[in-house]
C-alpha cells in the first residue's frame, strides 16, 4: 500500500467528535477501520533519522545568531523567487525546482544589476542531512526576470502550476521558502508603532524598534475533509480550480472554534450537509492563498441529511461521487498541458474548460486531499471496512 510523503505525516493522533446520541455501528465501523488503517502509517526510514536532532539544532542555532546566519549563506544552498514565482527548470518530462549554490545565487543577483549583500535578503529554510543550510531568496529588485531565466536556462513559474506540476518534496519547501517571503512582505511595518520593522538576519522575526514588539511568521489554521456516506464521497470544486478537478471541502477556522466544530460548520455552510462523526487523520503546510496549516479529517454524513445545497458564493459545484468513479480518477493522468494552461488562465475560462470534456480527476499525490481521498479507497481493500 502506498503511504504519504513525510511533509503529510505531521500527525497521526486521532479524535472523534460525535454528536449528541449514542454511537451507530455505521459509525463505529467508520472510526475503527480508519484507527487500524493508520497504524499501517508510513514513517521515515532511520537512515534518515540519525542526523535530524543535529540538523534542527544547527537551524535553531541560525535563527538566534545573526553573525552565523550571515556566514552560513555564503556556503547555503539557494531557491530562487521573482516576485514569488519560483525558478524552476525542465527535468525530463517534467519540472523541477533547483537549488543554487551560493557562488551561482551571486552570480544571478550580478546579472540582475544588484550588489552581493542582497544575497543577506534571503530566508532560512533548514539545513541538509550535511548540515548545509537552506535558503529562499526572492529575486524581485532584479527587473529584468527575462535576463535571469536566460541566464539560469530555467523559468520563473506561477506558484499554482508549480506546485501541481512537481514533485511533493520540490512542491513543500518551494511553498514554505514563498510563504515567509510572502509574510515579510506583508508585515514590513509594525502594526504597534508604524514604523519599519527590522528582521533577524535568518528571517524567523521582525521587530517593532520602538516598542520591541516580535512577530513571528504565522500560519492560519484551515480544516479540510472528506465526507463519505456509505460508498460515496462527497467532493467539490471552486472557480480557481484546474479543469476537471473536484477536491475536499475546505475552510478556514473561525475564532473560538476547535477542529470537529470548524469542520461542521464549513460542511453545511457550503453544501448544507451535516456530519455526525469525525477522525482527525494528518496535517499540510498550504501556501494558497497565503499560509496555512491544513489539518484534514474524515467524517460520516448524518444520514437523513445528504442531500447537497451548494453555496455558489464558495463552490461551482459539489456531488456525491461513487467509489468507482473516484477509483477510476486514480488511474486516470492529468495531461500536464492540462494544467499549464490552467496556470495562464482567467477562473471564468477554468470554469468553462470543467464543463467541457475535461474528464474528472483528484488532486495531486502531495496534497493532503489526495491522500484523505485515497485513505478512504485503500480502507474496503484491506478487508477493514463493513457496513
Amino acid at each position: 500500500m502506498a503511504m504519504p510523503p513525510p511533509l503529510l505525516l505531521l500527525g497521526l493522533a486521532r479524535m472523534t467528535a460525535t454528536a449528541a446520541g449514542p454511537l451507530t455501528p455505521r459509525r463505529a465501523a467508520f472510526d475503527g477501520s480508519l484507527r487500524r488503517l493508520r497504524l499501517l502509517a508510513w514513517t521515515e526510514p532511520r537512515r534518515h533519522l540519525a542526523g535530524y536532532v543535529r540538523q534542527v539544532r544547527l537551524v535553531q542555532e541560525l535563527k538566534e545568531n545573526d553573525t552565523k546566519c550571515r556566514q552560513a549563506m555564503d556556503s547555503g544552498l539557494y531557491l530562487l523567487f521573482h516576485r514569488l514565482a519560483p525558478f524552476v527548470q525542465r527535468h525530463n518530462s517534467g519540472y523541477r525546482a533547483t537549488w543554487l549554490p551560493a557562488a551561482e545565487a551571486l552570480r544571478v543577483l550580478d546579472v540582475g544589476g544588484q550588489p552581493p549583500e542582497r544575497l543577506h535578503d534571503a530566508v532560512l529554510l533548514d539545513c541538509t542531512p550535511d548540515l548545509t543550510p537552506r535558503f529562499a531568496l526572492d529575486t524581485a529588485s532584479c527587473a529584468n526576470k527575462g535576463a535571469l531565466e536566460a541566464a539560469l536556462d530555467g523559468s520563473f513559474m506561477k506558484m499554482r502550476s508549480a506546485f501541481f506540476l512537481l514533485s511533493g518534496k520540490d512542491a513543500h519547501m518551494l511553498s514554505k521558502g514563498q510563504a515567509l517571503l510572502r509574510w515579510h512582505g506583508d508585515h514590513r511595518f509594525s502594526g504597534r508603532s508604524g514604523r519599519l520593522s527590522l528582521r533577524d538576519a535568518s528571517g524567523s522575526k521582525r521587530t517593532c524598534p520602538d516598542t520591541g514588539h516580535v512577530q513571528y511568521p504565522q500560519m492560519a489554521p484551515v480544516v479540510i475533509v472528506l465526507v463519505v456516506d456509505g460508498d460515496r464521497c462527497l467532493l467539490a470544486r471552486k472557480d480557481i480550480h484546474p479543469p476537471g478537478m473536484y477536491s475536499t471541502i475546505a475552510g478556514f477556522c473561525d475564532i473560538g472554534e476547535n477542529v470537529d466544530m470548524a469542520v461542521r460548520r464549513e460542511v453545511a455552510e457550503e453544501v448544507g450537509v451535516t456530519v455526525s462523526s469525525l477522525n482527525f487523520v494528518f496535517s499540510q503546510h498550504w501556501p494558497f492563498p497565503s499560509s496555512s496549516l491544513m489539518l484534514a479529517c474524515h467524517a460520516v454524513a448524518e444520514e437523513g441529511h445528504t442531500e447537497i445545497s451548494v453555496d455558489t458564493t464558495e463552490l461551482e459545484d459539489a456531488r456525491w461521487f461513487s467509489r468507482d468513479e473516484v477509483h477510476s480518477a486514480f488511474s486516470r493522468p492529468v495531461p500536464p498541458e492540462v494544467l499549464r494552461g490552467w496556470a495562464v488562465s482567467s477562473p471564468e475560462e477554468s470554469s468553462q474548460a470543467a464543463r467541457g470534456d475535461v474528464p474528472f480527476w483528484v488532486p495531486p499525490k502531495w496534497t493532503v486531499a489526495h491522500w484523505l481521498i485515497r485513505e478512504w479507497i485503500q480502507v474496503p481493500k484491506l478487508g477493514l471496512m463493513s457496513q
